[in-house]
């Protein structure tokens, strides 16, 4: 049987791996590279917005449940 923990690791993997496979890659982040943004790259960046995005993505969905 699947728990309500079982469904947000599985779905936290699933959403991880479409950020990386299929959002990330058509984000236009050049505007990252300027001055006023410290001039970083997405890749240095990368963690930090999956990280955020499975945190909002695993409050809204257990607020669902």
């Amino acid at each position: 049987m699947c728990t309500k923990k079982d469904a947000a690791d599985i779905l936290n993997r699933l959403n991880d791996l479409a950020m990386s496979l299929v959002v990330l890659p058509r984000i236009d982040s050049s505007y990252l590279a300027e001055a006023r943004w410290g001039g970083a790259l997405l890749a240095a960046v990368v963690g930090v917005v999956l990280a955020l995005v499975a945190v909002i993505g695993l409050g809204t969905m257990l607020g669902s449940f």
